[in-house]
């Protein structure tokens, strides 16, 4: 699998995030799109438009939602995205860690946008990421690591069978 620096994005965004200014008050400036069938890993520049028509990371959640799949694509198929957004209030004052999750509904066949707590949507926004988007099916068990600048799908057959507070502690 490839590995993405945040350096690929422009160098007109990497100077705003330097100089700590970023026209898009409250993004930072990246969507993040990772197919676990192929193992790609695609970084590109949140589209300033884009956020100004779609309120939130439910707005953007769905957007890319409606971009990127056919009405009638089964919930359940690989080719369905998994979107996860912060708003752009996330990690800005304390409690505004949260994030949204986006996809198709497996009952309903409709959009469906969960809102969740705990410290994702902050780490996501320290990661100077707007929207994961994950698609496709890995051959075998396999999480996404982000640290840093750094984006790469792992592995994980250690994780296989355990229970959450397994998995926690062994990440």
């Amino acid at each position: 699998p490839s590995i993405v620096r945040a350096s690929e994005i422009s160098p007109k965004t990497m100077k705003r995030y330097e100089k700590g200014i970023f026209n898009m008050a409250g993004w930072t400036g990246k969507i993040v799109y990772i197919n676990l069938s192929s193992g790609s890993i695609n970084v590109i520049e949140t589209d300033e438009k884009l956020i100004l028509r779609y309120l939130g990371g439910r707005g953007l959640g769905v957007k890319l939602l409606s971009d990127l799949s056919k009405p009638d694509i089964d919930p359940l198929s690989p080719e369905i995205p998994l979107i996860f957004t912060s708003g752009q209030l996330t990690g800005l004052a304390p409690m505004s860690s949260g994030v949204v999750i986006t996809s198709k509904a497996p009952l309903t066949g409709t959009v469906f946008s969960w809102n969740t707590g705990g410290g994702f949507g902050r780490e996501l926004k320290k990661a100077g990421i707007d929207a994961l988007v994950i698609t496709g099916k890995a051959e075998k068990p396999s999480l996404v690591e982000i640290k840093g600048d750094e984006i790469k799908i792992v592995q994980a057959d250690q994780l296989w069978g355990k229970n959450t507070e397994a998995c926690t502690k062994a990440l």
